[in-house]
């Protein structure tokens, strides 16, 4: 009796584990499939711009990190739009995996879990809010993007809880068919998901109070300063501190070209 017992719970955590280690593999099946989605995609549509004769070298170990005029990247819109018109825009970062083509869907269910090509995918897509134009006329414009486990998408915005990797960082890019935009970093804190921010600010007053209320809970400080723009871009991922929390960025957008 004993020794048929032993056989049975054998049998019951064999199978606890290769259910397991299928779940697993089909986690990172999926993994690997939307990061060679979107490197696939950066490749025949992202080349590097030309830089101009204007533009600053890289600073040596230890000197002031020199803010760049113009974008290291250019887009290839129009094919990238023949493909998926949702396609607004492109978010880029210079040295981490920003690099990913900018969505926006009917709903912000649409682009969530699926790929610009359509299909099912964990990692979903970097996507606009679907009440946000696309334009940028709004005062907030707000991207949302996972964070994965794998450290695709936006899960390097964490990183900005760390002094050290904003000084290293103080910027994005934002390129669109109409502009290129530098995204000038100026907060970045821990959020609850249902905080009005994502309810878009309709007013500069309304605007300028969330500013003022964001700056103090900033996990570093900004070489921009405690600036109140015209209009923002938020940037928002999931957090694991509490249940439902966000992970947000604050940036200024400048139009650059």
């Amino acid at each position: 009796m004993k020794k048929a017992f032993s056989t049975i719970l054998f049998f019951i955590f064999l199978s606890v584990f290769l259910y397991s280690g299928y779940r697993l593999f089909l986690i990172c099946s999926e993994y690997r499939k939307g990061t060679a989605a979107y490197e696939d995609t950066a490749s025949q549509y992202v080349s590097l711009a030309p830089l101009s004769p204007e533009e600053p070298e890289e600073p040596s170990p230890g000197e002031p990190l020199t803010l760049p005029d113009q974008c290291p990247i250019q887009v290839d819109f129009t094919a990238l739009q023949a493909e998926n018109p949702d396609i607004k825009g492109w978010i880029y970062m210079a040295d981490s995996v920003i690099n990913y083509p900018v969505l926006q869907g009917e709903t912000n269910d649409t682009y969530l879990r699926h790929l610009p090509d359509g299909r099912y995918n964990t990692a979903g897509c970097i996507f606009i809010d679907s009440a946000c134009r696309a334009d940028m006329t709004d005062l907030t414009t707000i991207l949302y993007g996972h964070n994965m486990h794998n450290g695709s998408m936006f899960a390097v915005l964490e990183s900005y809880k760390k002094q050290t990797f904003y000084d290293s960082h103080p910027l994005m890019w934002y390129l669109t068919p109409e502009g290129t935009y530098r995204l000038n970093i100026l907060a970045g804190f821990i959020e609850s998901a249902d905080h009005p921010l994502y309810g878009l600010y309709e007013t500069k007053e309304e605007l300028d109070a969330f500013l003022d209320y964001a700056f103090p809970k900033s996990d570093f400080r900004s070489r921009y300063g405690e600036k109140h723009p015209e209009k923002i871009f938020i940037l928002s991922t999931c957090d694991y501190a509490y249940e439902d929390a966000r992970y947000i960025l604050i940036a200024e957008p400048v139009l650059k070209n």
